[in-house]
């Protein structure tokens, strides 16, 4: 039976160990003890510990059994795991180039210019590595006097940047629950995942399959060659196979290979912008793994964007309710905003309205506008004439109500000249009054990045000056 004379109020360990004294001293055998002259205040300094140990560990133990109060991420990618929610990877950025080559040896690998060709682009002290996705064709561009090709291109390239990885496993199908491989890099951009299962006593991969991306259990069989994708301990990602009911188990001792992309995500964002006849940004290293002298030209069309990085905690905790709310369907308007950050982590900030709210009213469309993280509208490609608002228009049409059509209207924008006044006493900041200036622009540039480039937000006179003032102490 619990004794009630002993106080449970609090779980600091002065207050534990105090309330351990004012417990015996009620007792006949301590009533005029010396607790602080005697042995026996170690072993009140042993029990005080202990408590107080044991309920920082129950505390912390219990905040990482729910969303809300979780603080790890491993605790918040297993919680979100239960709710079929994927947190997002780092984004790659991806750049548009034309390659031209002065020459007349026929230019590339017979002309062509293989996947993984390799460029590189050097902004201050960092360098950043770009590769190509796809093979591209030379296509001759200008002939001496007696016909023979002296300068080739290639336009409309698209770069990606990062570094191309490669890992292999073995398959052990002696394990009862199936065996998951864990991918030990957080800078992985989980959309260029590539897994393929090679064939038995195969050293290359020229007699493998590729396997796809499992999205719903409803349209994968026992036959289909998938694999699931999950976050797994340590931030990495993991990814599993069927079982032979769900999806196709690979055979026993099998090779598994995973290629990705490792990327710098948004930091790549903006290589290229500056790019100028004399002053090229990109520079062509090697094509099919063999370097590259001279001779070749790289032309920037479009500077890279796109990049992201990876999803916050605070991120994944607003995120994966909503998307298990959703269901992968969408039907509300914050299932819209939902589904698209889901499969565009690029989009900084998404506005629907359905069509009876339109002016005039259109009834059977919804509306729905993007903001991408780099520029202002989401680009098209001349090389595969490919609308990524087309894409993001097919992948709503597997997820809406039929008979609803999305529609996209791309956001009208409102440019702020700002000339800004400050006075500035150099007595009360330790900050040297020229690089104030440059504190006080990366304010206003915040300001417009974390609330101007939002979907629903005003610009505010005196929350930006409230910004300015708390810049530095001297202003």
């Amino acid at each position: 039976m619990a004794n009630t004379n002993l106080p449970i109020d609090s779980l600091e360990f002065d207050d534990i160990k105090d309330n351990l004294k004012t417990y015996l001293k009620s007792q006949d055998q301590f009533k005029d003890y010396n607790f602080e002259g005697s042995g026996l205040n170690i072993l009140l300094d042993i029990l005080a510990y202990n408590t107080h140990y044991q309920a920082f560990y129950n505390n912390m133990l219990i905040s990482e059994m729910f969303l809300d109060s979780a603080k790890r991420q491993d605790s918040v990618n297993s919680i979100a795991k239960l709710l079929n929610y994927i947190p997002k990877s780092k984004s790659a950025a991806t750049a548009e180039i034309d390659l031209v080559y002065n020459g007349s040896l026929t230019p590339g690998e017979n002309g062509f210019l293989p996947e993984g060709t390799k460029l590189t682009a050097t902004i201050g002290d960092a360098t950043f590595s770009f590769y190509t996705t796809q093979s591209y064709e030379f296509r001759p561009c200008e002939f001496d006097d007696i016909g023979n090709a002296t300068k080739w291109i290639v336009p409309d390239i698209l770069i990606t940047e990062g570094e191309v990885i490669d890992q292999e496993f073995i398959y052990d199908g002696s394990l009862d629950c199936g065996q998951g491989f864990v991918i030990p890099d957080s800078n992985i951009d989980t959309s260029t995942i590539k897994v393929r299962v090679v064939h038995e006593n195969v050293e290359d991969y020229t007699t493998s399959s590729e396997w796809a991306k499992a999205e719903s259990l409803t349209e994968v069989s026992s036959s289909c060659k998938v694999y699931w994708l999950q976050a797994g301990i340590n931030d990495y990602y993991e990814i599993e196979f069927g079982d032979n009911i769900i999806g196709q188990e690979p055979e026993n001792d099998q090779k598994i290979n995973i290629n990705y992309i490792r990327t710098s995500g948004a930091a790549a964002n903006g290589i290229g912008q500056y790019d100028s006849t004399g002053n090229r940004t990109f520079a062509l290293t090697s094509i099919g793994g063999s370097a590259v002298t001279t001779g070749y030209e790289a032309i920037v069309k479009r500077p890279a964007g796109g990049g992201s990085d990876k999803e916050t905690i605070c991120t994944t905790k607003r995120q994966a309710p909503k998307a298990f709310q959703t269901q992968n369907r969408a039907v509300t308007k914050d299932d819209y905003t939902t589904v698209i950050l889901k499969d565009y982590p690029s989009i900084k900030s998404i506005l629907v309205w359905g069509g009876e709210d339109n002016d005039p009213p259109i009834y059977g469309k919804v509306y729905v506008s993007l903001k991408p993280i780099s520029g202002v509208t989401l680009t098209t490609t001349a090389k595969t004439n490919l609308d990524k608002q087309q894409e993001v228009k097919n992948l709503l049409k597997t997820k809406t109500v039929l008979s609803i059509v999305p529609e996209f209207v791309d956001p009208d924008f409102t440019y702020l000249l700002l000339r800004v006044l400050y006075t500035f006493d150099q007595s009360k900041s330790v900050t040297p009054k020229e690089s104030s200036k440059t504190k006080v622009r990366q304010t206003i540039q915040n300001y417009t990045d974390n609330v101007l480039e939002q979907f629903g937000n005003a610009f505010r006179y005196s929350h930006l000056l409230k910004n300015i003032d708390e810049t530095d102490t001297g202003i």
